[in-house]
């Protein structure tokens, strides 16, 4: 593994280490404000500095001029869903319940067209914002791969939630009726399409029996 693989694995790792050590229970509404523009920039900065064109594309993107070019866009916080909440749900229960808000950002970085190519999460610890991974997650690739699926307004409106136990994401976003799911990602297993779009209480449902089979890890 190169230095510049080490560095952003043990970013990822530390920020980890730092949620399973910080949470606990039910959070509510830990992340009380947005990572500063200037922050940002200056781990925009890094995230260049890291980077040469030989790995560039494992980024997902076409060269370190291309990364260069980017501007932060929304700031995306960080809800999942574990896998004990999805075995113990009932039908009738509030979805609402079972999402867990981490302190933790991941801020787009997105094209003069606004289309999301990469990111840079973001954890916050003392009250201030560092940098813990450079690159999107696997749930933020879904993300930029459905933007022309679900749609900019959607995107740009709903909260990205992430079950990481059965490896799906879905965007959540009001409706007349409560909150409804987008899915973002084709699954044939769990019945799911990218840009599908139904009730949360329907789309767990989907979910919970293959919860209830899983082994466990990740949780």
């Amino acid at each position: 593994m190169n230095r510049m693989k080490q560095v952003i694995v043990l970013l990822q790792i530390v920020a980890c280490l730092a949620l399973a050590v910080n949470i606990s229970g039910q959070p509510t509404h830990l992340v009380k404000d947005t990572v500063p523009y200037s922050e940002i920039k200056k781990s925009m900065q890094i995230f260049v500095n890291l980077v040469d064109s030989q790995h560039v594309g494992q980024f997902g993107l076409a060269s370190v001029a291309e990364l260069n070019s980017l501007k932060p866009g929304r700031q995306f916080i960080n809800y999942m869903i574990g896998l004990d909440d999805l075995r113990n749900y009932k039908t009738g229960d509030d979805v609402s319940k079972l999402i867990k808000e981490y302190p933790s950002i991941e801020v787009a970085l997105v094209n003069d067209a606004g289309k999301i190519r990469t990111s840079i999460e973001f954890v916050q610890r003392d009250g201030k914002w560092e940098a813990s991974g450079y690159g999107s997650t696997s749930e933020f690739i879904l993300l930029s791969y459905s933007q022309t699926t679900v749609g900019e307004n959607i995107v740009n409106n709903g909260n990205l939630v992430r079950i990481p136990s059965l490896g799906v994401s879905f965007l959540s976003v009001r409706s007349r009726t409560g909150t409804d799911f987008i899915s973002l990602q084709d699954n044939e297993q769990l019945k799911l399409g990218r840009g599908q779009r139904m009730s949360a209480s329907e789309a767990i449902s989907k979910l919970v029996p293959f919860a209830r089979k899983h082994n466990g890890q990740p949780t």
